[in-house]
């Protein structure tokens, strides 16, 4: 009995044992595989965020927004014939960002930009109750404007001031134009002209070009602000030094209708001189203007001008060489179609004027 339980004793020892070195294996195995399977998801996880950040675009930072600002003090200069004008005007910029708008400011339209005047008002950017910065600075210089004179002496034109960041382009830098204060000075006077207000917008202006920057992903675009006051000739400018004077003139051609047949070399004379003086009434306001290449609208009166005095002319020699005047009939009718004619070309000298202005392009 004492052999059987020793033998009982050593065989449950070596189960036990046995069974141990089993489980402890087995935990091992266990605990590998656990980790191979968190290895395994984790790396899917990656793999699956990083698919998905390659399928997300990079998002960009928002542009910095500049409020601009722009109060016209004096015009002076406006030259017609070089389309170019002379603008003394405060501008100011309220942004909130690191850019500094004020020094890549650019007047897209200035001209010598050599003699522009640029003058800060304070040293460095003013801190706003918002948190913004705000500069403000006087601007005098030189811009160009192509003046329309199709409608000259009753034209409408436009000055503008056009501002554009040459450092930043529109991804960077975008205007926006502060309606509240923006407009120009009450005791703006431009002579010989009435100004009928301003306007303005915001748009972005893109260049057909890299400007050889290589590293430029695509064309140059950059925000703009355009500013515009409007402006139009009075019409007693039209009508009293432009209109007046060729009235005056055809006048003498009218009255050479009205004086006796028999005084043909006076009655040629008249006309004759006449249309001389409207050549160099033409001359003179056509040299304060540029060379364009189509006919203004007071030049299309002139046209009426030229016609009915040549008319004037041919009628007068017509009467002269076909109408006996020594004899009474003749003589009477002769002075009847003078009469006839001086009122016919009255007639279509007014008619053709209202035609000229009311049809004139807008």
């Amino acid at each position: 009995m004492q052999v059987n339980s020793r033998v009982f004793l050593k065989f449950q020892f070596e189960f036990f044992r046995k069974f141990k070195i089993l489980l402890a294996t087995w935990i091992r195995s266990l605990f590998a595989f656990s980790v191979m399977i968190l290895y395994c998801t984790i790396g899917i996880a990656d793999d699956s965020a990083n698919a998905a950040d390659s399928a997300t675009p990079t998002q960009t930072t928002a542009p910095q927004k500049v409020i601009i600002g722009i109060y016209p003090m004096t015009v002076y200069d406006l030259n017609m014939a070089s389309s170019t004008f002379y603008m003394d005007t405060y501008i100011w910029f309220r942004w909130k960002g690191d850019i500094d708008p004020v020094s890549s400011v650019e007047f897209a339209n200035g001209v010598e930009g050599w003699s522009t005047l640029k003058v800060k008002v304070y040293e460095a950017p003013i801190k706003q109750p918002d948190g913004s910065l705000y500069q403000s600075m006087r601007v005098t210089g030189r811009f160009f404007q192509p003046f329309s004179l199709i409608n000259f002496p009753l034209d409408h034109q436009i000055l503008p001031i056009v501002l554009e960041n040459s450092a930043y382009g529109i991804d960077q830098v975008v205007y926006e134009l502060d309606n509240r204060d923006t407009g120009h000075s009450p005791h703006l006077k431009i002579p010989g002209w009435s100004i009928n207000g301003w306007n303005s917008s915001v748009a972005v202006h893109k260049y057909d070009t890299r400007f050889g920057d290589d590293s430029a992903g695509d064309l140059s675009s950059y925000s703009q602000v355009r500013f515009n006051i409007e402006i139009q000739r009075p019409v007693n400018f039209f009508v009293f030094k432009l209109l007046l004077p060729l009235v005056i003139v055809l006048s003498a051609t009218w009255i050479a209708l009205l004086l006796p047949p028999r005084m043909v070399e006076a009655r040629v004379a008249m006309p004759a001189t006449v249309l001389l003086t409207a050549v160099f009434l033409q001359q003179s306001y056509t040299s304060t203007l540029p060379e364009v290449g189509h006919l203004v609208l007071l030049d299309k009166i002139y046209v009426i001008a030229y016609i009915l005095i040549l008319t004037s002319i041919a009628l007068i020699i017509y009467l002269a060489s076909h109408f006996d005047h020594q004899i009474s009939e003749q003589l009477a009718i002769t002075k009847k179609i003078n009469k006839v004619a001086v009122f016919a070309q009255i007639s279509i000298f007014m008619t053709g004027v209202a035609v000229v202005i009311l049809t004139r392009a807008t």
